[in-house]
């Protein structure tokens, strides 16, 4: 079960995946946890198995008290997501401190905005135009 609104996609040992209003599909990482490099591949294959070749936004809501190792942080900052945005939940300071290198180093050109909230980056999904998304495109 999805903590908002939407169709649970997968469960893995380090987060739930969730499609969210059409166009969104939601990485909700799981508190107290180290996140390895096999959870941040995983999730990038879950992307592009679930995406349907199309952009879809990105909302990552890293769990309160988890933590990523350095090899995995470096795979994140180089590897390539097609999205049109991503946004960013971080719960604590260390949380935060990791995003400022990510957001320095990282190659993709989306818009990305790092959010208190889960709230508040959706509210900042939903403002960004999704005219090149999947959802316009069908039928």
């Amino acid at each position: 079960m999805c903590v908002i609104a939407g169709d649970l996609i997968a469960e893995t040992k380090a987060f739930r995946l969730c499609r969210l209003e059409g166009d969104i599909l939601f990485f909700d990482y799981h508190d107290n946890i180290i996140i390895e490099l096999e959870d941040i591949k995983e999730a990038f294959d879950l992307y592009v198995e679930h995406s349907n070749n199309c952009s879809f936004k990105v909302l990552l809501a890293f769990g309160q008290f988890s933590t990523m190792e350095v090899d995995t942080r470096k795979y994140a900052e180089d590897k390539s997501m097609p999205t049109l945005a991503q946004a960013v939940v971080l719960r604590n300071l260390a949380q935060r401190m990791l995003a400022r290198f990510y957001q320095l180093l990282r190659k993709d050109k989306h818009p990305l905005k790092f959010a208190r909230s889960t709230y508040e980056a959706l509210i900042w999904l939903r403002s960004i135009n999704s005219k090149d998304s999947c959802q316009s495109t069908e039928g």
